[in-house]
């Protein structure tokens, strides 16, 4: 499948993914959402004992 983006830009991304050149998805982005689908985030564990 092909990604193919169509517009990037500050609030907005348009990407078309393509199979034997046909249109199967055009997903748009809104940027002003906190965070986004597949983010990757770090995390560290911290050790807590309760008294």
């Amino acid at each position: 499948m092909k990604k193919i983006i169509i517009q990037k830009g500050l609030f907005l991304d348009k990407i078309a993914y393509f199979k034997d050149d046909i249109l199967k998805k055009l997903k748009i982005t809104d940027k002003n959402q906190p965070y986004f689908e597949k983010d990757i985030f770090i995390a560290k564990k911290r050790n807590t004992t309760y008294l």
